[in-house]
């Protein structure tokens, strides 16, 4: 999983710049999936759906403090019980085993950001070391280094590799997260710059297109560490036999709709994710698959091609079998997002698109907004009024998968947030 990839920034999927010859050249031994639709905007409720194959408003790991809830049942549940090695690799606070995002791996590291002033964890009880990261963030030191934020790609595949040494004799099943196109955005080589939302919440507009091309500058640096784990895999004699899936949580914004980051919206830029799946022996290289597909169902078709049972509280399905495709995809995809104030739900067929936002939103959404995705790929035409029609027909069925989703909610689970966990949020822009 590579954290905050957008689809439309990979070569693969059409891009022209040159961002991501690894990552293609995966791509051309897999199924490229052109259409896969993520069910939220930040990283807590979507890696817990990729993780579940349940909404957020069943699974319920949506708000900050929410962690993911003791009975659910897990992908990494399923694999270790279908006797593989379930080994994970955690590189954002918000997927880390104090929420509860371990359950069911025999291990699961979370790879710790550095601290401010080289502080220790215990630091966190010294009155005043918030406040005097901040100001340093903000007002005094420019220069920003990345392991401050979360661990780079060369680090993250150091630690897999070494565990690969271990496990590669064994049924393994590997989960390998990486933060290049997450904010903050470095530039490469490293000089220490970087742009963090943690720093400067709100940019300007200008800067848009700097802070679009640092991401793909981050992108190719982590396709480079992509390259270098096939060649791992392939020089120890795993590639050819692996299932390899890649995919992301979400995407970023640029600007595209009048803000920046992600969490806030469900338009393309935000939900629309790379899926790439490798079968074992490379069945139906270089296939595109046109299907409309969610990360609601990476879980239950991982099962499949495994031939490990998935559980009945899994609402996703596996568009892969073992004798190839085995269903035609979804009329609609629902995605939903309750974050910082804004409430948003929207439904996606192949061409059309409806969002709904709670009134006098933080984020200034419109309440209803229709697209015809075939027109209008970057949905710039709210067709609202003139479609009042096609609302209609397609508010019924947003609301029918709202229930499903509620309908299937376990309890939430909350935990008390310790200072360190804490700080880790703020380095990168989700608390203040």
């Amino acid at each position: 999983m590579v954290d905050a990839l957008r689809a439309d920034r990979l070569n693969c999927y059409g891009y022209g710049p040159r961002t991501s010859p690894n990552i293609d050249a995966l791509a051309a031994d897999a199924i490229r999936f052109e259409t896969c639709i993520t069910q939220s905007s930040w990283t807590r409720p979507s890696t817990a759906t990729l993780f579940t194959a349940l909404y957020p408003s069943s699974h319920q790991a949506i708000f900050k403090p929410d962690m993911l809830p003791e009975p659910v049942v897990s992908l990494a549940e399923l694999m270790t019980a279908g006797g593989y090695f379930a080994l994970g690799f955690a590189n954002n606070v918000n997927i880390a085993p104090i929420f509860n995002f371990g359950q069911g791996f025999d291990q699961y590291i979370f790879l710790k950001p550095h601290y401010f002033f080289k502080s220790p964890e215990s630091g966190f009880q010294l009155a005043g070391y918030n406040q005097l990261r901040l100001i340093r963030e903000r007002f005094f030191s420019k220069a920003k280094h990345v392991y401050h934020y979360y661990q780079d790609a060369q680090v993250v595949n150091k630690n897999v590799l070494s565990w690969l040494e271990k496990v590669q004799n064994s049924r393994f099943f590997l989960f390998v997260h990486y933060m290049e196109t997450h904010d903050p955005y470095f530039v490469h080589p490293y000089n220490n710059v970087g742009y963090a939302r943690v720093s400067n919440p709100n940019p300007n507009p200008s800067v848009a297109g700097l802070f679009s091309d640092t991401y793909d500058g981050e992108l190719r640096f982590v396709d480079q560490a992509l390259g270098e784990l096939w060649r791992w895999l392939k020089d120890h004699g795993l590639y050819q036999d692996a299932l390899i899936v890649l995919t992301s949580d979400h995407g970023q914004e640029f600007y595209e709709h009048g803000g920046w980051w992600h969490g806030t919206t469900l338009y393309e830029e935000q939900i629309h994710v790379p899926l790439v799946v490798k079968l074992p022996g490379q069945k139906e290289a270089g296939t595109v698959d046109q299907r409309v597909v969610r990360t609601l169902d990476i879980a239950p078709t991982i099962l499949a091609l495994t031939d490990i049972s998935s559980h009945p509280s899994m609402q996703g399905q596996s568009f892969l079998g073992t004798e190839g495709k085995s269903w035609t995809g979804v009329e609609d995809v629902f995605s939903e997002e309750d974050h910082e104030g804004n409430v948003v739900l929207s439904l996606r067929t192949r061409n059309f698109k409806l969002i709904q936002a709670n009134p006098n939103n933080p984020r200034g959404l419109p309440p209803v907004a229709v697209f015809n995705l075939t027109e209008d790929p970057w949905e710039k035409n709210n067709l609202a009024q003139e479609q009042s029609e096609l609302v209609d027909v397609m508010q019924p069925r947003l609301e029918e998968k709202l229930a499903l989703a509620q309908g299937g909610a376990v309890a939430r689970q909350e935990r008390e947030i310790d200072e360190a966990t804490q700080e880790r949020l703020k380095s990168l822009g989700y608390t203040e």
